[in-house]
């Protein structure tokens, strides 16, 4: 079969116009998968933003939760003598309550319990009140139950009476005036100097009531029990006492070191030929002992 030059020019332009539109086609489509390609990746990336900026949010909103609660969170105290809580009216635990409540108050970012600062918040509470030795956060409250602050009081072992006011002393010779445990000491401080309180500070002489409470410990770690103590007359440096089973006076000095003193009258008292004779024992000398 025989074809004409214009065939076979028809024939030329039908398979180039096809190759043309080929790669059109071909190229339209490339072009569209990566549109298609950039979309989505827009799209997982702003997905990332969105849940990034809501967990953000969400836990900004529980911040501010945890915050609120704890702003209006109640307080609980519970008073402990160092062995065990003891159940005592509300008007002795209300304020110890009102006092840890204005420190918050002062230091509202304590209110986080593992940011509240211990150390502050008791020599906060002891400014106020001298009988606490101790203060924990026993537990910390959840949305239905409050804090609950463990407060330690000291144990007075003696008590002195001054004008209007009955001053109690410990082991550790710190002095109180607001003794809310139920039992009160039976030793009681006889004071024939006439010593004075500080009305504004309600306290005396740190020095002595210190040395007393001290050597009422001291007496009793050396298997001695004091029955009796007196401030004599015209001195707030020297202090008599008695113990128990020997009827005569102890004289002590502030002066001098009360563990000293102990020690050496300790040695006398073993000794019940002389413990037996003597009116008193003075042991205000470091080191020596007199006696009558």
């Amino acid at each position: 079969m025989k074809f004409n030059k214009k065939d076979n020019s028809r024939k030329k332009n039908y398979q180039r116009q096809k190759y043309y539109l080929g790669r059109t086609i071909s190229g339209a489509s490339v072009n569209q998968t990566k549109v298609e390609r950039t979309k989505i990746k827009q799209m997982r990336i702003r997905k990332k933003q969105l849940t990034f900026w809501f967990s953000s949010i969400m836990v900004l909103i529980l911040i501010v939760l945890i915050l609120i609660f704890q702003l209006i969170n109640n307080i609980t105290v519970v008073i402990s003598d160092g062995e065990q809580n003891l159940d005592l009216n509300l008007k002795k635990t209300n304020k110890y309550q009102k006092d840890i409540r204005e420190y918050l108050n002062k230091h509202p970012i304590e209110r986080i319990g593992f940011l509240l600062d211990k150390k502050s918040l008791t020599n906060y509470l002891f400014n106020q009140n001298k009988e606490i030795k101790e203060l924990e956060l026993s537990k910390v409250g959840s949305f239905m139950q409050p804090d609950v602050f463990t407060v330690t009081v000291r144990k007075p072992i003696a008590m002195l009476k001054i004008a209007n006011y009955q001053l109690y002393v410990d082991k550790e010779g710190i002095s109180y005036l607001n003794n809310p445990l139920p039992v009160q000491p039976s030793l009681k401080i006889i004071d024939r100097a006439g010593v004075e309180i500080d009305l504004q500070s309600k306290m005396i002489s740190r020095s002595l009531i210190e040395f007393v409470g001290l050597t009422i410990n001291l007496f009793k770690e050396a298997g001695y029990e004091v029955n009796q103590v007196i401030i004599p007359p015209n001195t707030v440096h020297q202090i008599e006492v008695k113990v128990d089973y020997y009827d005569f006076p102890i004289k002590m000095t502030l002066d001098n070191d009360s563990i000293q003193q102990v020690a050496t009258i300790k040695e006398v008292l073993k000794d019940k030929n002389i413990s037996k004779k003597i009116k008193y024992l003075d042991g205000r000398v470091p080191g020596k002992i007199f006696y009558k």
